[in-house]
């Protein structure tokens, strides 16, 4: 179920720019890999995104197809064999039933290139952990659900990592919403 409008007054959403967000990139790299990440772009905090230019380490981009309070932004990797990972800790206040949203960012009428596929999700609440797959092919951009979860406070974590059969993995934005 996606969804592209939300009151989000209502939602507590964590995006890459907030304090819950945390990246890890993964310290085994092969010698083509390391060579490669020499020659990212370097100094600025943003790059400008292109799903092309994207390298082996977390990194955050800008672009009008992210979600952003402020900046439109997020943190993207080239997939690979899943130990560099993001995660979203949700700072909830009460314990309950959420729906649990990932914003998914694509260009508009975007279905088919290099860039998009299956983005491998964990999601961490009160009865254990999770995983759900998103084919970024087959949804709209948006927010788009994960599941319904109880969790209760300092117990909720979604995480992703770079495993992926897509070229980039973008890791932007989780919503949860108390039912």
């Amino acid at each position: 179920m996606v969804f592209t409008s939300w009151d989000e007054e209502s939602a507590l959403i964590v995006d890459n720019e907030d304090k819950g967000f945390s990246v890890t990139n993964s310290q085994n790299q092969g010698l083509l890999r390391k060579l490669a990440n020499r020659f990212e772009k370097s100094g600025d905090e943003y790059q400008g995104y292109s799903w092309w230019g994207v390298g082996g380490r977390w990194r955050k981009y800008v672009g009008e197809i992210f979600y952003g309070k402020y900046v439109y932004s997020a943190t993207a990797i080239r997939s690979g064999n899943g130990v560099a990972q993001a995660s979203w800790i949700l700072p909830l206040t009460k314990e309950g039933q959420y729906d649990v949203y990932v914003f998914i960012a694509k260009e508009k009428g975007e279905s088919d290139n290099e860039a998009l596929g299956e983005y491998h999700y964990s999601i961490y609440h009160d009865d254990g952990v999770d995983k759900v797959t998103v084919n970024t092919k087959e949804v709209d951009a948006g927010w788009v659900l994960l599941g319904t979860y109880f969790c209760t406070p300092g117990n909720a974590k979604v995480v992703i990592s770079n495993e992926s059969n897509a070229r980039v993995v973008i890791a932007d934005a989780v919503k949860a919403v108390l039912l």
